[in-house]
Order: C-alpha cells, then sequence, then structure tokens
C-alpha cells in the first residue's frame, strides 16, 4: 500500500479521506437501490389493488365473475371485528387481494363514512339544542325578573301622578 502512495503521490489522511467518499458513496447507491424496490413494490401493490377494484365493480354475472355476496358479507363482517387480520385468519393472505374482499372493504369505508356523518350531524344537533333550551332557559329567567320591574316601575309613575308634588 506504502508503495502505491508513493506512485499517486497521495498521504495517508487523504487516502482515508477517499476511502471514506468511496463507503458513503456505496452506501448512498445502496439506499438509492433499496428505495427504488420499495417503490415498484408499492407500485405493483397498487397496481394489483386497483386491478382487483375495477374487476370487482366491473363485475357481470353473464360473464362468470358474479360476486360471492356471502362471502363478501362474511369478509365486512370480519373487517368491522378485527379489520385485515380477522380476514387473513380466515381465509389467508390470499383472500385480501380477492375481488370480494375489495367490495368489502369498499362497502365498509361507506359505511364508516356513514356512520361518522351521523355522529358529526347528533353532535351539531345536541348542540344546537343546548343552544335552544340555554337561550330558552336564560330568556324564562330574565323575563319574570323583568316584568317584575317593569310592573314595580309602572306602578311607580302611576303613584307620582297620582300624588300632587308638594311644591306646586
Amino acid at each position: 500500500m506504502d508503495h502505491d502512495r508513493e506512485k499517486t503521490g497521495t498521504s495517508p489522511a487523504k487516502a482515508d479521506e477517499l476511502a471514506t467518499a468511496a463507503d458513503n458513496a456505496r452506501r448512498q447507491k445502496e439506499a438509492k437501490d433499496w428505495a427504488q424496490d420499495n417503490a415498484e413494490r408499492a407500485e405493483k401493490e397498487f397496481a394489483e389493488a386497483t386491478r382487483a377494484l375495477t374487476e370487482t365493480e366491473n363485475a357481470d354475472p353473464s360473464k362468470g365473475h358474479a360476486l360471492d355476496h356471502e362471502r363478501v358479507a362474511e369478509i365486512k363482517s370480519l373487517l368491522a371485528e378485527g379489520g385485515d387480520k380477522a380476514v387473513t385468519k380466515k381465509f389467508g393472505e390470499a383472500a385480501l387481494g380477492t375481488p370480494e374482499a375489495a367490495k368489502a372493504k369498499t362497502q365498509r369505508a361507506s359505511i364508516r363514512r356513514h356512520e361518522r356523518e351521523l355522529a358529526e350531524r347528533a353532535l351539531t344537533d345536541t348542540a344546537t339544542e343546548n343552544t335552544k333550551q340555554t337561550a330558552q332557559a336564560a330568556q324564562q329567567s330574565r323575563t319574570p325578573l323583568y316584568d317584575q320591574a317593569i310592573e314595580r316601575q309602572r306602578q311607580r309613575q302611576q303613584r307620582d301622578r297620582e300624588t300632587p308634588s308638594l311644591g306646586r
């Protein structure tokens, strides 16, 4: 090695820097390759899911691609209870890629969205009702006192009109 350094004219410190730079470049290339592999795998998974969803939406009983509605209902129930793990436990990993599973997931998402909307509407309605009740309670609690104050003022004015002033 010392003989190589003499030929190239590099110092030991410079050689270490070059080795470190080469290691960093190799690590960056490995990280880039790993990221690209993951991106390709994710793209394939997305394409498979899209394909399964498209097949589910385009299923035509006359073409022999009819969905097993009982299985869709069962998968939907399992998804509600335990998610993908429950489906995998009962039917295996392959079941998650079936048109029935895609349909069940779509239905389950729709149900969750509808339930969320109902809950939000109930909260809004409850808040509106509470606001109305609070306003009515405040109005009712003020009205008798207000009415009493007005009545006392009228009585005082009436008494003042009837009683002659001493200064006149």
